[in-house]
């Protein structure tokens, strides 16, 4: 409901003009330290182009935040989706999204 009716209602009447996209990508099997060594090297060229990225870590698992705003902000975000998975090899489980406490699953983040 929200995505058809409010989303495409405050883009009308509060237009970004800097376009902000965001996605989180949970890994598990690695300590923060150990996902950051491996993600960052690879990830050094999209951060110089704007791209952001952050970490959290809770027990068992890591979350990969990817952000960056303006005009190539969701190719940037979307180069390094590709990149993480591929970083972390078979050292770390990965998935999209996140999961709620009830066990209903929430898509990857997209802010655009």
């Amino acid at each position: 409901m929200f995505s058809e009716s409010v989303l495409p209602l405050l883009q009308r009447e509060m237009p970004l003009d800097n376009p902000f996209f965001c996605r989180t990508l949970r890994t598990s099997g690695l300590g923060e330290s150990l996902v950051e060594q491996k993600v960052a090297p690879l990830l050094a060229p999209l951060l110089r182009e704007g791209m952001e990225i952050g970490y959290c870590a809770r027990v068992g698992e890591v979350d990969v935040r990817l952000a960056a705003r303006g005009a190539d902000a969701r190719r940037l975000v979307g180069d390094g989706e590709k990149i993480v998975p591929r970083s972390l090899g078979q050292d770390a489980n990965f998935r999209r999204g996140l999961r709620h406490p009830g066990g209903r699953h929430r898509p990857a983040v997209d802010t655009t």
